[in-house]
């Protein structure tokens, strides 16, 4: 029985992944919160979005909790931190064999791998039936992508705001916010520079993640001083998201939310979707 809320596995064998680099260890960090039943058929995995992390009481806490969604008096809830972020998963924040970070020589990883890692993950914890697997974003597709790979595992799955592969538009936004990050440090070198440009570029990614609408009645052209009320919004996302998260992760999963293509190796997008069987 696994009760404990913080935990890390490292997978036995090295991880090859859809590129064909291979990560020579892969260490998960994931949280559990609750308790199997007799059966084991309560387990839900939650998949979190691009800058989030194995704390899902932290970032989901209106679905998580006593009569809620993700009830941990209910289910054994499994929180991966996923393949390439900051929070205790291997990324390019750790350390590669050489004995220094990888930084930017942390290989490119798809949503597939990501996937396969998590699964990795239920492997090692013996889950052979999710109950529910949900995400949203990056967690989405990671979703989506666990349930067309292993389609008898999951019986129920909720990718939300989540495709199996982004749009044009959605591609033009997303490599524009990275090139902002690098525009800043080409050389992928310079931290400071790089959350100079992270700051930016999160401000610039906020804007996609909100509508016209709700901008102009949330702040209208109220003003603080010199400076309109959206910009100090805008501002202190870019500050808080800089405080807290690597620009080499985000420039690793926003990369890897733009390569996705769900209907690769699987034909059309009705063969993909065939076989995930999960409610």
């Amino acid at each position: 029985m696994l009760s404990s809320q913080n935990n890390s596995i490292t997978l036995d064998r090295p991880f090859v992944l859809e590129s064909g680099a291979t990560l020579s260890e892969v260490t998960i960090q994931f949280h559990t919160y609750g308790e199997w039943n007799e059966d084991r058929s309560n387990a839900i995995v939650v998949c979190h979005a691009l800058t989030g992390s194995a704390n899902v009481q932290e970032w989901w806490s209106g679905i998580f909790g006593a009569g809620r969604l993700l009830d941990p008096q209910k289910y054994f809830i499994i929180v991966p931190n996923l393949l390439g972020s900051c929070y205790g998963t291997t990324g390019p924040e750790s350390i590669a064999p050489n004995g220094k970070p990888y930084l930017a020589s942390f290989p490119t990883i798809a949503i597939r791998d990501i996937a396969r890692a998590n699964l990795a993950l239920l492997d090692a914890l013996k889950v052979d039936e999710v109950h529910l697997s949900i995400g949203g974003s990056l967690g989405g597709m990671v979703v989506l992508e666990m349930a067309a790979i292993a389609p008898e595992r999951f019986r129920a799955i909720a990718p939300i705001a989540a495709t199996g592969s982004h749009s044009a538009w959605r591609i033009a936004f997303s490599s524009t916010i990275r090139k902002t990050i690098l525009a800043f440090d080409p050389t992928l070198q310079d931290r400071a520079k790089l959350l100079a440009g992270l700051r930016l570029a999160r401000q610039s990614a906020t804007i996609s993640y909100r509508s016209s609408a709700e901008f102009d009645g949330r702040f209208g052209r109220d003003k603080y001083g010199l400076i309109f009320e959206v910009e100090r919004y805008l501002e202190h996302q870019g500050e808080k998201i800089a405080e807290r998260f690597s620009p080499y992760s985000y420039l690793t999963l926003t990369r890897a939310m733009e390569l996705y293509d769900m209907t690769e190796q699987r034909g059309c997008i009705a063969l993909a979707v065939e076989k995930i069987t999960a409610n």
